[in-house]
């Protein structure tokens, strides 16, 4: 017959699943590597850090950090990747991070769709904010755990808005790094690194409460929290 684990166990399986997937690799594969990036922006910004922002990412969460009626989503991405050659630099790749809308979000009991009917919206990109956090070194040394190699870019969910009428169908739901550069150039986009990201964000944070539409994300959790 087969026991339930104790807690003892438990706090062992979960220490052997933390070193498996974590501690012991400098390269975390992709669908573990977005919880270490969360970790590194709350170490910035969060309220168990002396900043101001909740994190309060869930399973398919639509926003990953809250404050007041701001929202904040983390994407991330990196040029090594765990199943590359050990031996030698990685090859060059195209750094990219998905944007689509939202559809939806899922509220206390279920999911609501965002389809402009009955008083609900028609889908949008419910974070106010975005970071993307770029680990650009593709060398044999590349380690996800060193702060100092991520480079941040702050974007307000507007500015993202803006490019959705210049791609066919009306809607984009990618960007690159380049474009995300090109915003930066043209003071749409800010970019720094972890000891910056903190002002960055409040920056942000001040300016998307001018800009329009910011407020109507307090109508959408309305919708989610009844």
């Amino acid at each position: 017959m087969t026991s339930e684990p104790t807690r003892n166990s438990r706090e062992e399986f979960g220490e052997r699943l933390s070193r498996r997937l974590f501690l012991d690799k400098n390269v975390i594969q992709n669908n573990f590597r977005g919880e270490l990036v969360e970790e590194i922006v709350n170490s910035a910004i969060g309220q168990t850090h002396g900043g101001e922002w909740d994190h309060c990412s869930g399973d398919w969460g639509a926003w990953d950090f809250r404050n007041g009626d701001l929202f904040l989503q983390v994407k991330q991405s990196a040029a090594r990747q765990s199943w590359d050659d050990p031996s030698i630099e990685a090859p060059l790749r195209p750094i990219t991070f998905g944007i689509a809308p939202n559809s939806g979000a899922y509220g206390k009991t279920s999911w609501v769709s965002f389809d402009g009917k009955d008083g609900r919206p028609g889908s949008i990109r419910i974070s106010q904010i975005y970071i993307f956090a770029v680990h650009g070194d593709r060398s044999v040394d590349a380690d996800n755990f060193d702060i100092g190699s991520w480079e941040f870019y702050v974007v307000l969910s507007n500015r993202l808005d803006e490019l959705d009428g210049r791609v066919a169908g009306g809607t984009k739901k990618s960007i690159s790094q380049n474009e995300i550069e090109k915003l930066v150039e043209q003071d749409k986009a800010r970019r720094g690194k972890f000891e910056e990201l903190r002002r960055l964000v409040s920056q942000a944070a001040s300016e998307a409460r001018n800009e329009p539409g910011w407020s109507s994300r307090s109508d959408i959790l309305r919708l989610l929290e009844a």
